[in-house]
């Protein structure tokens, strides 16, 4: 996260110690016009709430409360196949692995988000991965 701050010029970064705080920051800034948060960055094996239960309570929140859905990228270690198709069915728009440029990244997860949108961002097919 720090890479992608000091990377990202404009960007306001964000931090929460786990999934719970994750979800009380959403919650705050939710309530702002316009919502704050372009994009959220879940790491995965967090303390107190797991990044894959604070997505689905985030994506419980957006749906019943009418809001737009949140652009979410996982951020994990742990990018199989299998574990990449579990990210996508707890709600996520994609993964982005945990080595490598975060801000390279993000810029082209973001990227495959704005040429298709309903696409989920596969971490094994991010140039240079």
């Amino acid at each position: 996260v720090c890479a992608l701050e000091a990377e990202s010029p404009g960007c306001e970064v964000v931090t929460a110690e786990n999934g719970e705080q994750g979800i009380a920051v959403y919650l705050e800034r939710r309530h702002e016009e316009p919502p704050q948060f372009d994009l959220i960055l879940m790491d995965i094996q967090m303390p107190v709430l797991t990044g894959d239960l604070a997505v689905k309570q985030l994506r419980t929140l957006e749906r019943q409360h009418g809001w737009p859905q949140t652009c979410i990228l996982a951020r994990s270690a742990n990018t199989a196949d299998a574990d990449q198709d579990y990210y996508r069915r707890c709600g996520m728009d994609g993964c982005i692995p945990k080595c490598g440029n975060v801000a390279k990244q993000v810029l082209d997860a973001l990227l495959i988000k704005r040429q298709r949108p309903d696409a989920f961002v596969r971490a094994d097919r991010l140039p240079d991965h």
